[in-house]
């Protein structure tokens, strides 16, 4: 039987497009503050599966210029303090 986990990853903001390593089939699902950190949850369909891909994502602020925004899915806005982070799933990179 197939069975489903969520998983947490903290991250930075960067203009650059970060990676995770995760379980074929995984997605982003949302982003959150926790303590004062962004917090990523990632839905794993299969987290027994050998078989391993890489995660794209963006995590950019409130002005910050998108370089990648065709291939980019809004996922979430995460607010930190003072400072407002925008969290973008990334698809087939253009280059």
């Amino acid at each position: 039987m197939q069975h489903s986990v969520i998983h947490k990853y903290f991250v930075d903001p960067s203009p650059d497009v970060q990676t995770l390593q995760v379980s074929a089939g995984s997605s982003i699902i949302s982003a959150v503050n926790e303590g004062g950190y962004i917090a990523v949850y990632v839905l794993k369909q299969n987290p027994n599966q050998p078989m391993v891909e890489d995660l794209k994502f963006l995590v950019v602020g409130t002005g910050w210029d998108i370089t990648c925004s065709a291939n980019a899915k809004f996922i979430s806005t995460v607010k930190v303090g003072e400072f407002v982070w925008h969290l973008f799933a990334v698809s087939e990179l253009p280059f």
